[in-house]
């Protein structure tokens, strides 16, 4: 990843460098009030401590839009319909049935998850910790290899017998949760009904209860709000410090509870900061967001030589296996950018899906609302099922706001050239003829897109089929 850090430290020495005989900083001149210091240490902290918890604010916001809808654990959110944009998950694709579920060992003990087989109907995603740790992927790119399987999620420091005929999952944290996509073999009401039958044979339950075993309710959260996005002021840190009295510490942390606790907050006591530092907050939250939303228009390498498409992850993510860790770090600014656009990273990347993000057109500006775009999508992508190209929020990584439309797909009644390519429009309006080629961006609002190939064949890696850049149009 070509940090954003890392340039403007450069840049900074080569100007400090430049003017050291007339601005060389002195000790102990302009020596701030403690007043002062303080609360720029304060802002300072907040706005780290927003970046380290993204992946832990995606999970309690998910448990939070699920308790609106009347669940609670181990309840599974399902969409029986490709979602539209009231689905305000980050980043997700309008032609996948997200299932979606939330568990707490430290209450339930030990629990199952039973993914069926798959046939016609893939299934696949994995199993996380409450940091969206990849604890295991399951379906056909899982560990079941497609054949379906029980899968025991295990509570923190376990020491307890493992069952014949169930997968263990260990963790280390309290929470859990499972992001499921089913793919169903066509969008035709048939298939998509098959797809839903195959939903509703994945049952999640306490390990307690295997030999009477609770009725699995299921919750469509089809044209429904179902919202996960963060707080964007001090309410964030309310929620933060909610989560954290549920969950188990563990050495990677302390930093950050350090942090937390110069903030005022003590773990497992309720968080009561005054009306100064809410005020503070508030302004912190906006800021650590910001530099979120810049840091994504710079993230991971060029994909394609010359091109504008960038990999959503450095390769240091991909090889931790998204636990953002090895021997010397714990890679918290990047494991903070990943969550502030996407959510449930797979523990083996591409193996079931591959994607890559565009934030800039073919000139390097970024993507805005109120310019007309175009690009076009060469023939014989490689695919085994599908590829797609979806609109999201610059601000949060979500569906435009009441958009009408929100992706595009192969497998759309799409207009196509002659060679098979299809070229795909981007604007406040459609261009004449052109509507089914075409997704709506909204003036004054900067967005960014995905491209997924979804069961990604050896072009993709080989990188002899490329994609090119988008390109300004009237």
């Amino acid at each position: 990843m070509k940090s954003a850090f890392r340039i403007v430290t450069v840049a900074a020495a080569v100007c400090l460098t430049a003017s050291a005989a007339q601005a060389a900083p002195e000790v102990g001149v302009d020596v701030p009030s403690l007043e002062k210091l303080h609360q720029a240490q304060f802002t300072r902290r907040a706005k780290e401590l927003v970046i380290w918890s993204q992946p832990l604010l995606g999970v309690v916001q998910t448990r939070a839009a699920i308790r609106k809808l009347g669940g609670d654990y181990n309840d599974l959110i399902y969409l029986s319909k490709p979602g539209n944009w009231k689905h305000r998950v980050l980043t997700p694709n309008s032609q996948v049935l997200y299932v979606t579920a939330v568990t707490n060992t430290a209450q339930d003990g030990p629990v199952v998850l039973e993914i069926p087989p798959s046939g016609d109907t893939a299934i696949f995603g994995s199993v996380m910790d409450s940091f969206q740790v990849p604890l295991e992927d399951v379906g056909p790119a899982g560990i079941d290899k497609g054949k379906g399987g029980k899968y025991l999620l295990l509570p923190a420091n376990y020491q307890g017998e493992i069952l014949e005929g169930y997968i263990p999952v260990p963790s280390e944290r309290n929470i859990g949760y499972i992001m499921l996509r089913t793919i169903p073999k066509s969008f035709s009401p048939e298939d998509i009904a098959t797809a839903i039958e195959v939903v509703k044979q994945v049952r999640i339950y306490p390990l307690s209860e295997a030999g009477n075993l609770p009725k699995q309710k299921y919750i469509d959260t089809y044209d429904k709000i179902f919202d996960t996005v963060d707080p964007t002021d001090s309410h964030y840190f309310d929620v933060l410090t909610g989560i954290l009295n549920e969950e188990t510490v563990l050495e990677q942390d302390k930093l950050a509870m350090n942090m937390l606790e110069t903030l005022g907050y003590e773990h497992g006591k309720v968080w009561s900061p005054d009306a100064d530092a809410r005020g503070i907050l508030d302004e912190a939250v906006v800021m650590a967001m910001n530099e979120l939303i810049s840091m994504l228009r710079e993230t991971g390498p060029e994909y394609w030589p010359g091109s504008h498409w960038r990999l959503p992850v450095i390769k240091r993510t991909a090889n931790s296996q998204f636990t953002f860790k090895n021997d010397q770090v714990l890679d918290y600014t990047s494991r903070g950018l990943t969550y502030s656009w996407a959510c449930c990273a797979p523990k083996y990347l591409g193996k079931g899906t591959f994607y890559v993000v565009g934030t800039r057109d073919s000139d390097g500006a970024s993507l805005t609302g109120g310019q007309y775009y175009k690009f076009r999508v060469p023939a014989n992508a490689p695919v085994k099922q599908f590829w797609s190209v979806m609109v999201y929020g610059a601000k949060n990584a979500v569906y435009l706001e009441e958009s009408e439309r929100i992706g595009i797909s192969s497998f759309d009644d799409l207009q196509r050239s002659q060679d098979g390519s299809v070229d795909i429009y981007f604007g406040p309006k459609p261009p004449q003829g052109k509507e089914s080629n075409w997704l709506p961006t909204k003036n004054g609002e900067g967005y960014f897109l995905l491209f997924r190939f979804y069961g990604p064949t050896q072009a993709v890696a080989a990188k002899t089929w490329v994609l090119p850049d988008l390109e300004t149009t009237k």
